[in-house]
């Protein structure tokens, strides 16, 4: 475990107060989420996607369950005859975040949808179809809250779905969320346009700047909290006899041709999708997040603040997840997912599900525009058919399955640390037992490493006096002594000079005493050494600033690595006085 330690210093080359008093911040340039997944299989002069009629030609320019071909509703764009292929990347804005109320009930034994639009960030925008920007009901409302909240939309939104039992309420991506979504690229073949959707997600990791409750931060009291939740099963299009279609078609079939009149083959009809595992090959996704401010101090005197983070995760075989430092102002993410090592539990699948007769009444709820089809397929006039029994069982309906909505049972345990000191170290809960290949949540804020300033021993400090430099004498040295008041020996790295005015400081590592009796004694090199119990080392700082004669400050810090402990950093800030002559104070 590593042990954090605070600074006993004395220092001020300026301002205490700026050095260490609540400095300003200003927001994040950056994105608090995003990924940089590189989609590979997507080569729109390979493919030809630059053709306007691209999504349609996938669909055979046909209209789902009205027409075979096409076989699916969904249509995978890189592989079309393959389920689990066209898994892509993005990240972007979700806008429009709603609970479907028109679906298909045969492939949608988890319930109705729930979906959301993204606003997909510029190096995603490839993953739109050309109908993509057409406005529609949905997309007038996302426009809509993109414009009151000043999110810019150049070439139109991506869909997701999926359905609504299979993502636990608290697990929903939430309106103006920034989203990382990695799955099913697909057409929607159920409808003219021909819309290009992620359908559906197989990982979804979502994130929102608030307030920190828990106080993990010291920043402005801002944090990034996300959530990350995987498909936990993939609903099949294939049924026992094929498409949808054809199931429909050969149940029918069994009962209005059966072996002559009151004879069906079947005296229940039956469509129930095949239930497959989420994913399949070996997949690595990763996305990084980010706190929603930065200290204004990060620009000239880094290390003043470190990423700190609270986090849980729950995985089952075959998933891993680490979480590793992305620079210095991020934590990246990456999830590893094998499905050699990953089994479906069908016994937790077993226990919701649930009989389902999917009659026309069902049909007609859902709402999902097949009633023309279906009743096409089953005989407009079957109720009115002069066989009795035949026409019972085409009233009664398909038998299909249900299954009740999943649920994830949140642990109280969670683990939190400073990301540098995490990083390949990341501790997970493996649970077997519930459906979700992994779920789970981090917050992400600033925090100082000197925070834990209770802890009374430390394993380095520094004496700095104060000092002022001065044009006449630019090259005087400021000496800096470190000392163990420790009972251990501390380890200590290669000492180096960082921030924005880095250059304009020069380390000297030895430091020449004259000793009682005459003669010189040079003292040890503060970097790569050990300090043993109780012993100090000692080094100068020169300013070697030439620049502009006018009064200007100078920022930088004193990075000193201790191995086993949080870094020790003195921010170093001087003031060049322009008084020829004027003698330095100590």
């Amino acid at each position: 475990m590593k042990k954090i330690f605070f600074l006993g210093l004395s220092l001020f080359f300026l301002s205490p107060l700026l050095l260490y008093g609540q400095e300003g911040y200003h927001n994040n340039p950056k994105p608090i989420l995003a990924t940089n997944f590189i989609n590979t299989d997507i080569n729109v002069n390979d493919i030809g996607w630059a053709d306007p009629l691209w999504t349609s030609k996938i669909c055979a320019g046909k209209v789902w369950l009205a027409n075979d071909p096409p076989k699916y509703e969904w249509t995978p764009i890189i592989n079309p005859r393959d389920e689990h292929s066209s898994i892509v990347g993005l990240s972007g804005v979700a806008l429009y975040c709603h609970n479907s109320e028109a679906d298909v009930p045969f492939t949608h034994p988890f319930g109705l949808d729930y979906g959301y639009l993204i606003v997909p960030d510029k190096n995603f925008e490839n993953l739109l179809g050309p109908s993509n920007g057409i406005t529609n009901e949905e997309r007038n409302i996302a426009s809509s809250q993109a414009k009151n909240n000043g999110i810019q939309i150049t070439k139109g939104y991506l869909g997701v779905e999926q359905e609504g039992g299979l993502i636990p309420n608290e697990y929903r991506v939430q309106n103006f969320s920034r989203v990382a979504v990695f799955g099913r690229w697909i057409v929607d073949c159920a409808h003219d346009n021909f819309l290009t959707e992620i359908h559906p997600p197989l990982l979804t990791a979502f994130a929102q700047a608030g307030a920190d409750t828990n106080v993990i931060a010291t920043l402005d009291n801002m944090i990034t909290r996300s959530k990350i939740i995987s498909l936990p099963y993939l609903v099949s299009q294939d049924f026992e006899n094929g498409s949808l279609r054809t199931q429909i078609a050969g149940e029918v079939s069994k009962v209005k041709i059966g072996l002559g009149p009151l004879i069906p083959l079947t005296h229940q009809m039956k469509a129930k999708p095949t239930i497959k595992k989420p994913f399949s090959g070996i997949h690595i996704f990763q996305y990084t997040l980010r706190p929603p401010v930065i200290p204004d101090a990060l620009l000239g005197i880094p290390h003043k603040y470190d990423i700190y983070v609270e986090y849980h995760f729950t995985v089952r075989d075959g998933i891993t997840i680490q979480i590793a430092p992305d620079g210095t102002d991020g934590v990246l993410v990456t999830v590893l997912m094998n499905d050699v090592n990953y089994q479906m539990d069908e016994s937790i699948l077993n226990n919701k599900r649930r009989d389902w007769k999917i009659t026309p009444a069902v049909i007609g709820e859902f709402n999902g525009g097949i009633e023309t089809v279906y009743n096409g397929l089953i005989g407009e006039t079957f109720a009115a058919d002069p066989d009795p029994v035949k026409a019972g069982v085409l009233s009664k309906g398909f038998l299909s399955d249900k299954y009740e909505p999943l649920t994830i049972l949140e642990s109280a345990e969670f683990h939190k640390g400073f990301i540098k000191n995490l990083s390949g170290n990341t501790n997970v809960a493996v649970d077997n037992l519930q459906p979700f290949p992994i779920y789970g949540w981090i917050n992400v804020g600033w925090k100082e490493p000197q925070i834990s300033k209770h802890i009374l021993s430390s394993p380095l400090n520094t004496n700095i006096s104060e000092v002022y430099f001065t044009s006449a004498n630019i090259s005087k040295t400021q000496l800096i002594t470190i000392t163990n008041p420790s009972g251990s020996p501390v380890q200590i790295g290669q000492l180096s000079m960082e921030g924005v005015n880095a250059k304009s400081f020069h380390l000297q590592n030895k430091v020449i005493k004259m000793v009682v009796g005459g003669g010189k004694q040079e003292n040890e090199d503060c970097s790569n050494t050990t300090l043993g119990p109780y012993s100090s080392c000692s080094l100068r700082i020169a300013c070697l600033d030439t620049g502009s004669p006018d009064p200007k400050i100078l920022n930088a810090a004193l990075h000193i690595p201790a191995s086993g402990y949080v870094d020790l950093v003195v921010p170093i800030q001087a003031q060049q006085v322009i008084t020829m002559g004027a003698r330095p104070r100590f």
